[in-house]
């Protein structure tokens, strides 16, 4: 069962890894999106008291999941 729950998180990082990096604006789905990321509150919900929910090490861990630097985020704002 914990091997079944970790590949269908796995399937949606990976399916909102493909929405934000390779259609073009026009095609984003933000339903789709708001989909997922509900579907992965449920899957592996955050305590909102844990350090994991601090937003400066959240983003710090979005910028090490996708492999950018502060020089790169920048330049894709």
């Amino acid at each position: 069962m914990a091997n079944k729950k970790r590949d269908e998180i796995n399937k949606l990082h990976e399916r909102l890894d493909e929405i934000t990096f390779c259609v073009s604006e026009e095609q984003i789905d933000i339903e789709e999106i708001e989909e997922i990321l509900d579907l992965l509150d449920e899957l592996e919900p955050i305590d909102m008291n844990s350090p994991e929910a601090d937003p400066e090490k959240a983003f710090q861990r979005f910028k090490e999941r996708y492999g950018l630097s502060d020089v790169d985020f920048l330049k894709r704002t």
